[in-house]
């Protein structure tokens, strides 16, 4: 059997997430959580998002990685 690479969960209550996603969604009712293994490539985008990730800072919303993705893409 192969390795498992995405799993969703339907009707999770918000109030057991993390506080970080717990402020994310809002904090009430339940919530679908998808959950999926990425492969990234050794590139800018992946340097950007494993800055990210190192950073604990929590959660980042699309607008900042990408920001920090162009601006990584015009420094080479």
């Amino acid at each position: 059997m192969g390795e498992i690479k995405k799993i969703a969960v339907e009707h999770y209550p918000a109030e057991r997430l993390p506080e970080d996603l717990l402020r994310a969604v809002g904090g009430a009712g339940p919530v679908r959580i998808t959950v999926e293994r990425e492969t990234l490539p050794a590139t800018a985008e992946a340097v950007a998002i494993s800055k990210f990730q190192g950073a604990g800072k929590g959660c980042y919303l699309e607008d900042e990685v990408v920001g920090v993705i162009r601006t990584l893409r015009e420094e080479s």
